[in-house]
């Protein structure tokens, strides 16, 4: 999905917005898990642009639920 569009783009092309991992529970809330592996957190642009593919893939949701995912050290 192409962030500034909204258009469908090929799989890794500039300016495109993947959900990593996410699932759609029994009671329709969207899980999306954010993986991080250098220093830099969640930032608010990103969380919002997570949240309007992940309304996307997942039209009848009733909401949605971000997770910042780190390794263990």
């Amino acid at each position: 999905m192409d962030k500034t569009t909204g258009n469908e783009i090929r799989y890794g092309a500039r300016n495109s917005t993947r959900l990593d991992i996410s699932e759609l529970t029994p009671d329709q809330m969207v899980c999306v898990y954010d993986p991080k592996t250098g220093q830099e957190g969640l930032s608010y642009d990103r969380a919002l642009v997570l949240a309007r593919t992940a309304k996307r893939h997942f039209p009848t949701s009733r909401g949605i639920i971000m997770i910042q995912v780190r390794p263990q050290p």
